[in-house]
């Protein structure tokens, strides 16, 4: 996503236009907990129709539902670049990944939620249909773009998701959303792909509203250092354990 589309003001009016238009893009379809199969496989596997890929760890039981964290890459990327990393976290912190594949090169290339929004949601239902996830307990994650599509839905959803974990976000589009979901952020001082002042208009603006905001800038360029995706896994957990 090469622009920037947010400051308060902007999703202020958008805000009002969308509640005047009474219209909500960006909804996630997240469905009820239902029985499932008990042969469904774990470890990595790939997503038909070629939605993405996902996840399950290989603790995972049909009668205890786990969590789900999405996993949105950055412009130009792709699912598998998510699972170096995050196989062997999804393994330690007993959650299942989800990594769709965006419509085009990047999230929200027309600037607004697009068609991506709907890949995602039919990515879910094929996911639900066949493991035992947790409803309550869902959390977006994302890098580059992916992040700012993370920080877009998590204002839309925030009745749906718990968290969300932004690394190096650009820009939001959407409105003001419902609930309370907490954010993880962060970005790199150095940034001269996405420079990091967007990321702390954001910043002023998710606290002034309400919004539990865990911020940690670093001494970096456009990238997400692994101590930094260690510390996001210790939030997330907490999270995850928290009643709604």
């Amino acid at each position: 996503m090469i622009g920037a589309f947010s400051s308060f003001g902007w999703i202020v009016a958008t805000t009002l236009l969308y509640l005047t238009a009474g219209v909500e893009p960006g909804r996630l379809e997240i469905p009820a907990a239902h029985p499932v199969a008990g042969n469904a496989p774990t470890g990595l596997q790939r997503l038909h129709e070629g939605l993405g890929l996902y996840y399950v760890p290989r603790s995972y039981h049909p009668n205890e539902p786990l969590p789900l964290l999405i996993l949105l890459h950055g412009g130009d990327g792709d699912p598998a670049g998510w699972f170096g990393s995050y196989s062997r976290r999804a393994e330690t912190g007993s959650f299942i990944a989800l990594a769709p594949k965006a419509t085009t090169k990047t999230w929200g290339s027309t600037g607004d939620f697009g068609a991506d929004i709907a890949r995602i949601n039919r990515a879910l239902v094929l996911i639900f249909d066949r493991y035992a996830i947790a409803p309550d307990r869902v959390a977006v994650a994302g890098v580059s773009d992916g992040a700012s599509y993370a920080l877009s839905l998590g204002l839309v959803n925030g009745d749906r998701i718990r968290g969300v974990i932004a690394f190096s976000p650009g820009y939001i589009v959407g409105r003001l959303g419902r609930g309370r979901p907490s954010f993880f952020i962060s970005h790199g001082t150095r940034d001269p792909v996405l420079p990091i002042g967007q990321t702390r208009v954001f910043i002023n603006f998710l606290r002034q509203a309400g919004y539990p905001v865990d911020y940690h800038e670093f001494n970096g360029v456009h990238e997400v250092p692994p101590g930094m995706s260690d510390t996001a896994m210790t939030w997330l957990a907490a999270v995850f354990q928290k009643k709604r």
